[in-house]
């Protein structure tokens, strides 16, 4: 054929009162094909065609005569690609995944939650804060794929975390409880590159001086902390007012060459006072990308996401994927589940008219 397109047209009966016919072209530059609907219904669908190729008797001249084949087509394109990528990431890039997120508490629901995140994700490492689990709870808990290292919540704090994935080696940093609770870890990467994560936390009551903050270095190379510092300026919170804390630590970061990651975007929500920026991240001789704060159902702060690099190299980093985890739903209690939930939304609705202005002394 020498035309180097096709155009079809249904034709729309002029009594017919439902949608417009829709239009479908095949537009061929000599080895692709692509279709497109005018509609958004499907979009973007190619297969490989030769069509000065000869063929057999009885095969149709179109390979593509309906959205089926073409879905089916390339479905199977699809399953190729996934087998032959194999146990390891695609294409990772030569960058961990990091999240951060302040929990209010990891009751049993939130950690169901928080493991499915991760996995979802593909998280390598995840500071956490207010975690506010006993010595007991902190000595104990895990995570299915993930070591955990953190200290428990004291009289006055709230207890942080760090989570990293199990087949990364991690070497353990000591842990400070004090006027800034705080805990690091070591990632030892290839080509003898380390990155040290920091998860800390500072009520909003405490203050802190510059000497306090530098207990925060631990190391001279790559590092990442993830803090509640409590604090607000203008280099990261643009919906609260700056405050001491937040001075204090913005010229700490210039003093010690840290840069802040954040974007801009609120990290926390309260239905009282409203968006706020209270979360950092700060990073030194690595370089943090695609930082980004996206909303948690199971916390008042958000949870948030970044890629970091570390590191001039240009090695992928390939990392196994983690297997989702199979629960066994039909041996749940489901009817003791049903009786936690109306003792719980029983006890949301006492709190909310307690909370009410016309009830407040």
């Amino acid at each position: 054929m020498s035309r180097r397109g096709l155009f079809i047209q249904r034709k729309h009966h002029p009594h017919h009162r439902g949608p417009k016919a829709h239009k479908l072209a095949f537009c061929t530059d000599g080895t692709s094909l692509f279709l497109s609907f005018g509609t958004v219904l499907c979009s973007g669908y190619g297969i490989i065609q030769y069509r000065d190729q000869q063929r057999l008797s009885g095969t149709p001249s179109f390979i593509c005569r309906s959205l089926g084949t073409c879905r089916r087509a390339i479905s199977s394109i699809i399953r190729t690609k996934m087998l032959l990528s194999g146990d390891a990431e695609e294409n990772p890039g030569p960058s961990l995944r990091g999240m951060q997120w302040n929990c209010a508490g990891l009751s049993q629901g939130k950690r169901l939650a928080l493991h499915k995140t991760l996995v979802d994700e593909r998280i390598a490492f995840c500071p956490l804060s207010e975690t506010r689990m006993t010595p007991g709870e902190a000595a104990c808990f895990s995570v299915a794929g993930y070591q955990h290292h953190g200290i428990a919540r004291n009289c006055k704090g709230a207890g942080v975390s760090i989570l990293v994935r199990g087949d990364l080696p991690v070497e353990t940093g000591m842990d400070v409880v004090g006027r800034i609770e705080q805990v690091h870890a070591t990632i030892h990467l290839t080509c003898g590159t380390a990155l040290t994560v920091t998860s800390a936390y500072i009520p909003p009551k405490h203050t802190f001086t510059a000497t306090d903050l530098d207990t925060l270095l631990t190391t001279d190379g790559a590092q990442l902390i993830g803090a509640d510092a409590n604090a607000h300026a203008l280099a990261w919170d643009r919906a609260s007012p700056p405050n001491t804390k937040g001075e204090t630590l913005t010229q700490w970061c210039i003093d010690n060459q840290f840069l802040v990651c954040n974007t801009g975007e609120c990290t926390r929500y309260a239905r009282h006072h409203g968006e706020s920026t209270p979360d950092v991240t700060l990073s030194r001789n690595c370089t943090v990308y695609t930082w980004t704060s996206l909303y948690s159902p199971d916390s008042d702060h958000h949870h948030i996401f970044f890629d970091v690099i570390v590191g001039d190299g240009t090695d992928a980093l390939s990392c196994p994927r983690l297997q989702k985890p199979m629960y066994a739903w039909l041996k749940a209690n489901w009817r003791n589940f049903c009786l936690k939930v109306d003792e719980l939304c029983r006890k949301k609705v006492v709190e909310g008219r307690t909370s009410t202005p016309w009830n407040r002394n």
